[in-house]
């Protein structure tokens, strides 16, 4: 009865109020946006490449000359081509499919890291050969090892099995105990470390993690001289060598810090303090050098592939079962895999929605820093629920309870649509801790002259333009997100890197939910992070934060901008109904399927 007449209530306000008009009609077009694909703004890297290829082409024989001139330059090549026994390799017989895997195993760490990197742009994997773009691609979790099974024993036995020793009943000769830890296989290997499968003198699985042979403090400095040198040269000009220059320093600055296990060690136990919607797998030991450490095996399957075996669920249930018997007996939740695939989205976005936005009580928060699809496992509790475990924690995020704040009014602004408060979170991303803007830009922003304000302005204006005045699915997150950096390309401004490896991490979350809602023909549930935002504000409540400034911004626009609002709110909390996807197909009438929607 209260039902029916709040129903009233609400159809006699929508027709017949100038606000209820404003609102009916936003939720009528939010429902017609939802159906088209997001339409995203290129990059400008391919022209910044142009730029650096048109260069070489033009001085290619005088930049050849200044290298060749260059002692220190030469002599650090030769090093590192001695260190990498690259002199060993013969390139005339090779295919340039070959060359450019060579290259990025062969390398160092850097060449394997950028391909990661560039996988990831659409634009430059587009102008790339299939086969091209699939070497790329396996840069992502398909990295060659550097040692042999028994020269990684070696490494295990030095780090946790020599010292152990015994006194034999019959003799007073000290014997070394039989390994105490003893591989089985390697597992995966990544640019910097390896794992293998172990097992402990009690015969427990464990997961032993080691330094890549040869990757070390001088192969990074080696690199990174090479690399800097080479970019100063074939650069179009000066301003655009030393802004790529203080880029490249600050990734190899963050790169140096993986060489040293105990980073990991002390983000692993801090991670693992207080979660409830996921879990981590516990390091139990770390090598007197820091490079080898122990771990837990973590349950479940590897998300990576778990995508695999539903993927061909979909495709074949029959050979799903059959293939994955084995698998399925040790994991019984895989028996129900349309339940999993229907739960999965979900427990993914709340571990995502804890470890972003749940403030504890001194006012931060940790974040895992490197949330790819190979870096966590699923599993499910004793009632049925499907749980993350975490591997992998080396790279983590400490968010401060400024930068939650500011990630939750990025979120709230973005549900509502709220460009110029979308624009602030990002300029502010962009002001590096210790250089504060003082009235002009500082030189994070070299490009540009504008003040912040009117960085700012502009910044929204495009935003506007390219994002909520089209007609478009805005809840592609990870797409919206790139959109507005290629948005902030234009005008030259650089996130600092702490920043940008949050950026990162929410933006691998984001492909990670998305790739899981579309086994089930859906797009991602934002709906879940929505509801998870009154946690967020009580959390920061109950660590002594007043919440209400946090989202007031989307509140004020939202009563001032319901049309606009009430459209972007609309996409969010409707599911995408297949049958509308389906007629849809048979209309190119925009007005057409916007009758069919509101029937």
């Amino acid at each position: 009865m209260i039902k029916r007449a709040l129903g009233i209530l609400l159809n006699f306000a929508g027709r017949h109020t100038q606000t209820g008009r404003r609102i009916s009609s936003g939720i009528r077009n939010g429902k017609v946006d939802k159906l088209y694909a997001f339409k995203e703004v290129e990059s400008s890297k391919m022209e910044l490449a142009d730029s650096f290829l048109h260069n070489i082409q033009q001085n290619g024989l005088k930049i050849a000359g200044r290298l060749m001139d260059d002692s220190q330059f030469l002599s650090c090549l030769k090093r590192f081509a001695q260190k990498n026994k690259l002199s060993d390799i013969n390139f005339s017989n090779m295919s340039k499919e070959e060359i450019l895997e060579m290259i990025l195993h062969k390398s160092g760490i850097g060449p394997c890291k950028f391909a990661q990197m560039i996988s990831s742009e659409k634009e430059i994997m587009r102008k790339l050969t299939p086969e091209l773009q699939e070497i790329i691609k396996k840069t992502q979790s398909e990295n060659p090892f550097s040692r042999t099974l028994e020269e990684a024993q070696e490494v295990v036995n030095a780090a946790f099995n020599s010292s152990i020793k015994r006194i034999t009943s019959s003799s007073a000769l000290e014997k070394t105990i039989p390994d105490s830890y003893k591989l089985v296989r390697p597992l995966s290997a990544g640019t910097v470390g390896e794992a293998y499968l172990g097992l402990d003198a009690n015969g427990k699985e464990v997961i032993i993690k080691m330094i890549k042979k040869g990757v070390d403090a001088e192969e990074l400095e080696l690199e990174k001289t090479i690399i800097t040198k080479l970019i100063r040269e074939m650069a179009p000009d000066s301003a655009t060598g030393e802004k790529l220059t203080e880029m490249l320093n600050n990734l190899y600055k963050n790169w140096s810090k993986e060489l040293d296990f105990s980073l990991e060690y002390n983000y692993n136990k801090i991670l693992q303090q207080g979660a409830k919607r996921f879990k981590v797998a516990d390091i139990t030991h770390i090598s007197a050098d820091k490079t080898c450490i122990i771990m837990d095996k973590a349950e479940g399957i590897q998300m990576n592939e778990l995508m695999k075996m539903l993927r061909l669920y979909k495709d074949n249930p029959k050979q799903y079962y059959q293939k994955y018997a084995d698998i399925i007996n040790k994991n019984p939740w895989l028996s129900e895999p349309e339940k999993v695939i229907k739960e999965l989205p979900e427990c993914i976005t709340k571990s995502f929605d804890e470890m972003f936005l749940f403030m504890k009580k001194d006012g931060s928060t940790i974040t895992h820093g490197d949330p790819h699809m190979g870096n966590y496992f699923i599993t499910a509790t004793e009632q049925g629920s499907l749980l993350p475990v975490y591997i992998d924690t080396g790279c983590c995020i400490r968010r401060n309870s400024t930068q939650i704040k500011q990630d939750i009014q990025f979120l709230s602004n973005y549900f509502v649509g709220n460009s110029k408060g979308l624009a602030e979170y990002f300029i502010t991303m962009c002001e590096s801790s210790n250089r504060a803007l003082k009235g002009g830009i500082s030189h994070l922003l070299t490009s540009s002259k504008d003040s912040k304000k009117e960085l700012i302005e502009k910044l929204a204006q495009d935003i506007q333009k390219n994002i909520f005045d089209k007609r478009h699915n805005v809840t592609d997150v990870d797409a919206v997100q790139k959109t507005i950096q290629n948005i902030m390309e234009k005008y030259g401004l650089t996130i600092n890197p702490e920043e940008s490896t949050a950026l990162k991490a929410q933006m691998q979350f984001y492909t990670s939910i998305t790739e899981a809602a579309a086994l089930s023909g859906k797009t991602i549930n934002v709906g879940t992070i929505i509801k998870d935002i009154p946690e967020a504000l009580w959390c920061m409540i109950r660590a002594k934060f007043n919440p209400i400034k946090t989202v007031s911004p989307a509140l004020n626009f939202s009563y001032c901008h319901q049309e606009q609002s009430s459209r972007i709110i609309t996409q969010f909390l409707t599911e995408q109904p297949e049958y509308y996807m389906k007629i849809l197909q048979g209309f190119n009438s925009e007005n057409r399927a916007r009758q069919i929607v509101c029937c």
